[in-house]
């Protein structure tokens, strides 16, 4: 299948540089094309060409002439990219953008909307030979792997969450939650066996992330519950507490005791962890069942999206108090859950110890 770019610059020279860069890195040595590269040279031509055709990614130079108001002005990259996604055939169709900035005043405007949330910085190329060169790179890598492209727009979207993850030692955290994500929201085949097994352990470890970052229960740990007192690990043969968190208890202590959830995160998360934790002892055939749809797996999904949010919000707490010590745990706090954080008689016996 061919990749179809659009390269939107207004110089026929920096249009051929970009252009050679392509075929040199990207299209087959053979001479079979991989890619069909349209130029247009500013931004009323780019418009009407994106209408003509689907393309898979847009190329912008943000200092392309562009009228407003009858007159045509320099730096228009912008306003060009603005009325193009307001378009009934881009929102019909819509692509990956990329921008080169090659003078002071577009880099300006592009440094604006990166604040502005507008633009992604890493989506932002200097257009020079350095710059096109590692423009080809990423075209090289969507062309290669299809699903790098859906993988950078859940770290934009989830940028602030991911974030965290990765200053707190949660690299594997963050990277299984993108590949999970992907699937969900990107609609990514992947067997249902294999994407419940993944929301199973990317639960699992975001739980025990908030146990090694945020509120740490310790080895004397028991929960008071219905006249009875269960630990937050799970217990051995001995009746001692083994180096292994048990979710659910631990579950039952961020909410009743450090009100980090409030009633309605608690059930989700504690009924998302109780259902995959069943579901991550049956054989993978047996997910061909119709109540393990994908509907259920995006349920599922819909608990971890909480947990991580939850995680976010703990972290900027951390700071805000200025915890900056490994070994200090955010205190309990009503910003959290709520003030009335009681379980109910119909849950059931919540804390098993083992």
């Amino acid at each position: 299948m061919t990749y179809v770019i659009m390269h939107v610059e207004d110089s026929p020279l920096q249009h051929e540089s970009l252009v050679d860069q392509i075929k040199e890195n990207v299209d087959n040595k053979n001479g079979d094309n991989k890619t069909l590269i349209v130029h247009a040279e500013n931004g009323e031509e780019a418009i009407k060409k994106f209408k003509e055709q689907i393309y898979n990614l847009l190329i912008l130079d943000l200092h392309i002439p562009m009228k407003i108001g009858g007159d045509a002005i320099e730096g228009g990259g912008l306003e060009t990219e603005r009325k193009l996604i307001n378009t009934e055939s881009y929102k019909l169709n819509p692509c990956k953008i990329l921008y080169l900035s090659g003078d002071k005043e577009s880099l300006t405007q592009a440094t604006g909307a990166v604040k502005a949330g507008g633009i992604i910085e890493e989506d932002i190329f200097d257009k020079n030979i350095s710059g096109y060169k590692l423009i080809t790179a990423r075209i090289k890598n969507y062309i290669d792997e299809p699903e790098s492209l859906e993988q950078e727009e859940i770290m934009h979207e989830y940028e602030k969450e991911i974030k965290v993850l990765l200053e707190n030692n949660g690299k594997t955290i963050a990277t299984e939650f993108i590949k999970c994500a992907v699937v969900l929201e990107k609609d990514v085949e992947l067997l249902t066996g294999e994407l419940y097994q993944k929301l199973y352990g990317l639960t699992e470890s975001l739980i025990n992330f908030i146990a090694e970052n945020y509120f740490f229960p310790t080895k004397t740990l028991f929960i008071d519950f219905r006249d009875k007192k269960y630990c937050v690990y799970k217990i051995n043969r001995d009746g001692d507490p083994t180096e292994v968190l048990n979710i659910n208890n631990y579950l039952m202590y961020l909410f009743k005791e450090k009100k980090a959830f409030d009633m309605q995160e608690y059930h989700l998360i504690r009924t998302t962890y109780l259902n995959l934790n069943i579901l991550k002892h049956k054989r993978y055939e047996s997910y061909d069942d119709p109540q393990f749809s994908i509907n259920m797996a995006k349920s599922n999904y819909y608990s971890i999206l909480v947990l991580l949010q939850k995680i976010a919000s703990y972290d900027e707490y951390e700071k805000e108090l200025g915890l900056d010590d490994p070994e200090d745990e955010i205190p309990a706090d009503d910003e959290f859950g709520g003030e009335e954080n009681e379980i109910s008689e119909e849950e059931g016996d919540v804390g098993k110890n083992n």
